[in-house]
């Protein structure tokens, strides 16, 4: 239960430093996937429960602060050791040598396509574009 607390303390903490930083992406987010997903919205009618719930996720997060052991139980239950469903995959030798195959051969063309000074500049983009990934 303590691990559940925290792990949705984290989440509420982790929503008020993105609404702090960058509300715009946040609530942009939100409607995109109101718009295009909400069930019963067009542009005829709207979903405001949907909207209201979405727009509200650190009260709905702070509501399952307040939920007892039996039902985080509940849900392990249910979804997790009830009526499982179990998938096993063999990989398959031959489809893995194709498709290294067929990428040694994307790559060729590439890097030909491309030539030494194309290889160079997206070398320096690829550089760029870590660099700037790793800055946190």
């Amino acid at each position: 239960m303590d691990r559940m607390k925290a792990m949705i303390e984290q989440q509420i903490h982790q929503m008020d430093v993105m609404l702090e930083g960058n509300p715009t992406h946040y609530y942009h987010g939100i409607f995109s996937v109101y718009a295009l997903y909400a069930p019963g919205v067009n542009a005829d009618s709207d979903n405001v429960p949907y909207l209201e719930k979405r727009l509200n996720e650190v009260t709905n997060l702070k509501s399952l602060l307040q939920r007892d052991a039996s039902y985080w139980e509940g849900l392990v239950s249910k979804y997790f050791t009830k009526d499982q469903i179990i998938v096993i995959g063999n990989p398959n030798a031959k489809l893995v040598d194709e498709l290294a195959e067929k990428e040694e051969k994307r790559v060729k063309a590439q890097v030909e396509r491309l030539g030494t000074e194309g290889l160079k500049k997206c070398g320096e983009a690829l550089q760029k574009a870590v660099a700037k990934n790793e800055v946190c």
